[in-house]
Order: structure tokens, then sequence, then C-alpha cells
């Protein structure tokens, strides 16, 4: 691989789901380049996303190389509906 400035100062960020929340997928991940770890906590709830963290800081700690963890809180949404005339 290639070293340069721009280089270490790029970061791959993978989004963790259920194809690749297993400690050796997430492993693999590592190995293959990834930096940080994105949860997206607009689905799931919190023992998924608990679980998820757990599992990033373990294949870390298998591979030996930092991993950050992303956490995409959930927005804003707007809701659409009937309006009532007389509320």
């Amino acid at each position: 691989m290639i070293s340069s400035p721009a280089r270490n100062r790029t970061k791959i960020v993978a989004t963790v789901g259920p194809a690749c929340d297993s400690v050796e997928m997430l492993t693999k991940l590592i190995e293959h380049g990834v930096n940080v770890f994105r949860i997206n906590t607009a689905h799931g709830d919190r023992l998924t996303h608990a679980r998820a963290v757990a599992n990033i800081r373990e294949a870390s700690v298998r591979t030996g190389r930092g991993a950050g963890i992303l956490v995409d809180l959930a927005g804003p949404k707007i809701r659409l509906g009937a309006l009532f005339e007389n509320p």
C-alpha cells in the first residue's frame, strides 16, 4: 500500500448493519482498511446498538488497530396525516 500524507488523512467509513455486525466480519473490514464504523440509530434498538459497539471494540482489539465509532442520531421527521377539523 502506498503511504502518503493524503492517504493518512483519508478515512474509510462503513455502516454497521445486519450483514456485517459480527466480530468476524468487523475484523475483516478493519483488516481491509475500514477506519470508522457508523451506527445508524434510526434503525434498531439500544441492545442492537450496544452489541454493535461491543463487537467493534472486540474486532479492534483482535486486529490491534483502532477503529472509530460514529453514532448517527435519528433527526426530526416530518409526519403527515389527516388533520382534525376541531382539535
